[in-house]
């Protein structure tokens, strides 16, 4: 849902006094205050009234896209480092024909680093300019999570 503008909000109740005013006189002095009112109040504060009580739209999937690739690369990886190499060996596979092993070429391997990398930063910093915004000491968060 796309939070409304203020002009947007003006067009539609200038278009509503177009529509449902039958004398044009009365209608151009409605539309002629509506200007007045609208150059008067600050936009800010218009915005900040109507957008507090509106909804913060959701998608689960845009949500979580981030923490589900980390999953499955990490999954990737314990794969082919810790889970295949031990069955391999107790299968009697040598590591180079290991069929539980998921080849990945090198450009791929890049992109996880990177995604991994980035999410883990990227997480780090939502966290820190939240803490920065609001003005909570991070260490006094953690000492509420671990119970002191």
């Amino acid at each position: 849902m796309r939070k409304p503008t203020i002009d947007f909000i003006f067009s539609l109740i200038e278009s509503y006094i177009e529509k449902n005013t039958k004398d044009e006189d009365t209608a151009s002095k409605l539309t002629y205050e509506l200007k007045n009112v609208k150059r008067k109040i600050p936009k800010s504060k218009i915005l900040n009234e109507i957008n507090k009580d509106l909804p913060e739209p959701h998608n689960w999937l845009r949500d979580n896209w981030r923490p589900i690739l980390a999953v499955i690369f990490i999954l990737i990886i314990l794969n082919n480092y810790i889970i295949s190499p031990y069955l391999g060996f107790f299968m009697g596979y040598d590591l180079q024909n290991n069929p539980f092993r998921i080849e990945i070429s090198q450009n791929l391997w890049d992109v996880i680093k990177i995604s991994l990398g980035g999410y883990i930063a990227g997480r780090s910093i939502e966290k820190s300019v939240k803490h920065w915004k609001t003005g909570n000491n991070i260490n006094q968060d953690d000492s509420k999570r671990s119970g002191k």
